[in-house]
C-alpha cells in the first residue's frame, strides 16, 4: 500500500469523490445528533464513486438507518430522540460505516499578549477552531494589545 499525503484542496477532492481506499477525517461537533448522524450516515449523500458529496464519504447506504434519520429529523420528544439515536449508534458500533478513534474536543489556546477579544466563555462569538471561515471571523474581532 502506498500513503499518500495530497495538499489539503487535493484531499478534500478526493475525500468528495470517494477516490480512497482509506481515509481519516472528522465529522461532528454540530451541537446536534441528528444533523451530525444524517451527514455521515444518510444514503442522499451516497453519490457515485466520482461524484462529488459532502457528506457521507463512505457511500454507506441502509434503508433502515435512513428511516431511523427520518424519525429523529421529525421527533420532538426527548426521549424518542434518545432512544433513535442510540439504534444508530448501535450501527455505528455493529456495521462501521466508519471507525472513530477519538473524541476530537473542541478546544482553543490563546495569548493576549500581542492581541485580545479572543472568543471566550464571556465572549463566545465562534468556536475556536481553525477551520472553514472561522479563522477570518476570529482574525475581524481581534484588537492590538
Amino acid at each position: 500500500m502506498k500513503l499518500s499525503q495530497p495538499q489539503p484542496a487535493a484531499y478534500t477532492e478526493a475525500l468528495s469523490k470517494g477516490d480512497f481506499d482509506i481515509a481519516m477525517n472528522s465529522f461532528g461537533g454540530t451541537g446536534s445528533v441528528f444533523q451530525d448522524m444524517n451527514t455521515l450516515l444518510n444514503s442522499q449523500f451516497a453519490t457515485p464513486i466520482g461524484t462529488g458529496t459532502t457528506g457521507n464519504y463512505g457511500r454507506f447506504t441502509d434503508p433502515k438507518v435512513d428511516a431511523l434519520l427520518a424519525q429523529l429529523k421529525g421527533s420532538t420528544d426527548a426521549a424518542d430522540q434518545k432512544a433513535i439515536s442510540a439504534k444508530l449508534q448501535t450501527v455505528m458500533y455493529e456495521q462501521l460505516p466508519v471507525i472513530s478513534m477519538f473524541y476530537g474536543g473542541l478546544w482553543g489556546l490563546t495569548s493576549d499578549k500581542n492581541f485580545t477579544n479572543w472568543p471566550s466563555a464571556d465572549n463566545a462569538y465562534s468556536p475556536p477552531n481553525t477551520w472553514n471561515s472561522t479563522p477570518l471571523l476570529i482574525l475581524t474581532h481581534l484588537k492590538k494589545a
